[in-house]
Formats: structure tokens, sequence, C-alpha cells
């Protein structure tokens, strides 16, 4: 779907046009199987604490991304990755001893993959976030000279500043294009302010919208475990309608216990987690 039918659509319409079909795994936790299809742009999984939601996020980050070191440390059987092409691939927990076998999973995911992928955890750290893009806070310019060289950077960075200043309060972003800068005032008396200043949930926004708005790939997967963390009730609403408008987003996979997440264009979205797994 190019970027003009897509755009057409309702947030909530809108297909999945990453290169993953679904997802599996067998034998997680040695009783329960879960498939996930991925037919929609946005999927919310709602489930309470002790389900295993973060467990079967972390999974598919870590199969998706070659990080099968990290699989070791997570009770299943098998994971199973169907591709759009129709291509799948199987990882089996006891495979991964072998490095031949890990190698050329690792291989057969990449030659089916396009997308960059953001993992936003639950346990994140918005400061960690943005260090991880380049930008050590003071001056908050160095997030622009990430970018500089790859790409130009005027509407990306143009539109991260219209979406965060949504957000802030009695504080904004202002973009300098002929210096290429970029710093946080206070509109009360138009002084400059640190980042270290933003309350968590500001700076959490700016980690966020950086991440997306400023990746230079034009093609991401978001995973997301419990985005209502340090986030108003107002936020939460429109973080994830904000994200998708970004056209960049392939997939939104997210887990929740908020029904202020989907309250808004993406409440058909939104399903219990419960209803993709099942005792094996």
């Amino acid at each position: 779907m190019n970027n003009g039918s897509k755009m057409d659509l309702a947030l909530g319409d809108r297909l999945n046009s990453s290169y993953l079909k679904s997802f599996s795994i067998n034998g997680l936790f040695g009783y329960k199987d879960v498939k996930i299809p991925f037919e929609k742009e946005a999927l919310i999984l709602i489930s309470e604490n002790g389900f295993g939601k973060t467990i079967v996020l972390d999974t598919l980050y870590y199969s998706i991304s070659g990080q099968y070191y990290k699989l070791s440390n997570i009770e299943f059987e098998s994971v199973v990755i169907e591709f759009i092409s129709g291509k799948v691939v199987e990882i089996k927990k006891e495979d991964l001893k072998l490095p031949f076998n890990k190698d050329f999973s690792s291989k057969a995911i990449q030659s089916a993959s396009k997308e960059s992928i953001l993992y936003f955890t639950a346990d994140r750290r918005a400061e960690k976030e943005l260090q991880n893009l380049g930008y050590d806070f003071t001056p908050f310019g160095m997030l622009v000279s990430l970018y500089q060289q790859k790409k130009k950077i005027d509407n990306p960075l143009n539109r991260f500043v219209q979406i965060c200043n949504k957000y802030l309060y009695k504080k904004k972003i202002v973009y300098d294009e002929d210096n290429v800068d970029i710093s946080i005032i206070e509109t009360r008396n138009n002084s400059l302010i640190d980042f270290s200043n933003l309350s968590s949930g500001e700076k959490q926004i700016v980690s966020i919208f950086g991440k997306i708005y400023l990746d230079p790939s034009e093609d991401i997967i978001v995973l997301f475990d419990e985005p209502e963390l340090s986030l108003s009730i107002e936020w939460q609403a429109s973080l994830f309608p904000d994200i998708l408008k970004s056209n960049k987003v392939k997939l939104l996979l997210a887990t929740t216990h908020s029904p202020f997440i989907f309250d808004n264009e993406l409440g058909q979205n939104a399903q219990d987690l419960g209803t993709f797994v099942w005792e094996s």
C-alpha cells in the first residue's frame, strides 16, 4: 500500500504493511501456545499482570532482531515467524546451543526483513533512550547532528517539534533551521531550560517521538510494553495516533493495562491477549 492510499484510511483500518505476517511461540512456560496474526497496522493486546505479555514481546523482539542469546533465558519449545513473502522461519530452543543454526535463522530473518525495529520496554528510561540516539542532553542540538549527514532533516525535525509541543506544558521545543539547532524554552519568559528539567512524562514523550520521527528509516516496526507509564490519561489517548501519523510505522504491536491507550480511533484494534493463547 502506498502512502497516499494509506493516509486516506482511518487509523484503525490501516493494514499491516510490514514483512511480518504472524508470530508464534510453542510451549511457552512449558504449557502455553501463542499465535498472533498481524492483520492491521496496529494491534493492542490487553492483559493483566502475570499473563506473560512482556515475555511475548521480548520473545518477538529477540527473534526478529537476531538476539538469540537472550532467548536462552525464556522457557519455550520453538518460535515460528511467518513472513508476508510466504517464508517461514522456526527457531527451536534446543538448537540455540548450535552456532550454525543460530546463524542460519538470523540470515533467513534478515533476508526477509527491511524495517527498523523499535522496542519500548516497560522498564525503559527516557534519558537512556535519547542517549542511544547520540544525544547527551547538552546541548539539545546533538540530536540534530546525528541525522545531518544521513538525510534531509528539516521536515522530520519540524514534524518532531510540532508533535512534541502538543504535550509539553508551558514549555516548547524550538528548531532553528538556519543554525541547525534545537532547544527547549519556557513559554512564560522564553528562557532556555535543560532536558533534565522536563517531567518524567515529558522526557518519555521526547524520547518516543525522537526515535520514531528522527529515525533514518522510513519503515519501522514498533513494539511497546505498557505505554501508559508516566503518561496522563489525555496523553495516553493521543500517543498511538500521533505515532501512526508519522506514516513511517508499518506495524505497531503493544500491550497495555489501560483502556485510555485505545480510547481513540484504535478502539477496534484492541484485543484480549488471551484470544491468541491456549494451553498445549
